[in-house]
């Protein structure tokens, strides 16, 4: 499983991935995932979880910085600041918020942002039936 976000001009993306085993209910791992959504809606995160998310994300904006370009590298971060807030050092406000974030900050967020509107999208491992084998067989020469 995982779960993250995605910021975007106007809105964002917060999204929960969860790979199940063959056999496994899917209803049953999304009644698990949403159990435990709203557990941290209502609780937040426990200080270990909160120091644990902090660090790791403070590691992966540094391990960014190392790139120039590309997918958080020093200019993405550079020209995602100046787009977004008209300062190229945002950032430095980004991980100040990091790091005094509390439990209930995180909770009262999850709170306003996750606690209503969801949507599930399940993708199934790709089986080709005989007959689209059949069919991509017959169409291919007229393809030619």
């Amino acid at each position: 499983m995982s779960a993250g976000h995605t910021a975007l001009e106007i809105a964002g993306l917060f999204g929960i991935t969860a790979d199940v085993k063959a056999g496994v209910p899917h209803a049953r791992v999304e009644a698990a995932i949403e159990e435990e959504l709203q557990r941290f809606i209502a609780k937040g995160p426990s200080a270990e979880e909160l120091e644990r998310a902090r660090t790791g994300m403070r590691a992966g904006f540094i391990k960014g910085l190392e790139r120039i370009g590309g997918f958080g590298g020093k200019a993405d971060v550079l020209a995602a600041c100046e787009v977004y807030e008209g300062d190229p050092g945002c950032y430095r406000r980004s991980l100040e918020t990091l790091r005094t974030a509390t439990s209930e900050d995180v909770r009262e967020a999850a709170r306003r942002w996750l606690s209503q509107g969801d949507h599930t999208l399940e993708v199934l491992p790709y089986r080709p039936t005989a007959l689209r084998r059949r069919a991509r067989w017959i169409a291919a020469p007229a393809c030619r």
